[in-house]
């Protein structure tokens, strides 16, 4: 398990004190801590090496990327949070219970934070996605 403390909205009324997220250590996650230097406990680090003290630092880092790597104009850090979901949504659903694991993994106190983060996500596709696995799991039994 991947354990940090959130600091991301803790100017709301609805921030929870040390709130805390617990991310499930996957075969990608654990693929890109492999691949990190073992005296660096940061995945993203700022150009001297420490974390991002705010979001808005880590947002603008990420609004640089995005311009050298000549992706369009419009993609953001809320973005990336967002693919993020739904790259659970889409590949670890079997460690995904209920709404209170997507909250537990991405930090949010609030119902309203999971609906603005799912509320596109593909439904239909990720049904029929649902209907394929489990016929390749009865296939297997």
């Amino acid at each position: 398990m991947l354990t940090y403390t959130c600091t991301k909205g803790k100017d709301s009324a609805f921030w929870a004190q040390d709130a805390v997220a617990v991310v499930p250590m996957v075969p990608e996650l654990e693929a890109l801590i492999d691949e990190l230097p073992k005296d660096q406990l940061m995945f993203i680090v700022s150009e001297h090496g420490r974390a991002y003290s705010c979001s808005e630092g880590l947002g603008n880092r990420i609004r640089k990327w995005r311009r050298a790597a000549g992706l369009p104009e419009g993609l953001s850090a809320h973005g990336m949070r967002k693919a993020a979901t739904h790259w659970w949504l889409r590949n670890h659903r079997d460690l995904i219970a209920n709404n209170f694991s997507l909250k537990t993994i991405f930090g949010w106190a609030t119902d309203k934070e999971l609906e603005r983060y799912t509320r596109d996500f593909n439904r239909e596709a990720e049904a029929r996605g649902m209907l394929v696995r489990l016929a390749d799991r009865r296939k297997a039994s």
